[in-house]
């Protein structure tokens, strides 16, 4: 474990009520940042789900429903193309 010194401004009110309800421990407060954190993950990994769901739509709309192999196939020829391009691009001119 790491020691961390924290030092928070907060009106005196607030300050009161928050002790008074047990979370200025270092246990509570270690709780609602491991709460903070998997909340953020959770929303990361809703956003990339819909950022997923997006692409496969915009993929759907150019390229029709695709078995798993087809579209392994597809990538794998994009692959190539761009190994080739690169390759293409890096030969002296004349």
């Amino acid at each position: 474990m790491t020691l961390v010194n924290l030092t928070i401004e907060m009106p005196e009110n607030v300050e009161e009520k928050a002790r008074a309800a047990g979370l200025l421990t270092g246990e509570k407060i270690f709780e609602l940042i491991e709460a903070e954190l998997k909340r953020k993950r959770q929303e990361a990994g809703e956003r990339l789900t819909k950022m997923m769901d997006e692409i496969s739509t915009a993929f759907r709309a150019d390229y029709g429903h695709l078995t798993d192999e087809e579209a392994m196939e597809m990538i794998a020829q994009w692959g190539d193309e761009a190994v080739n391009d690169a390759q293409t691009s890096d030969e002296p001119k004349p």
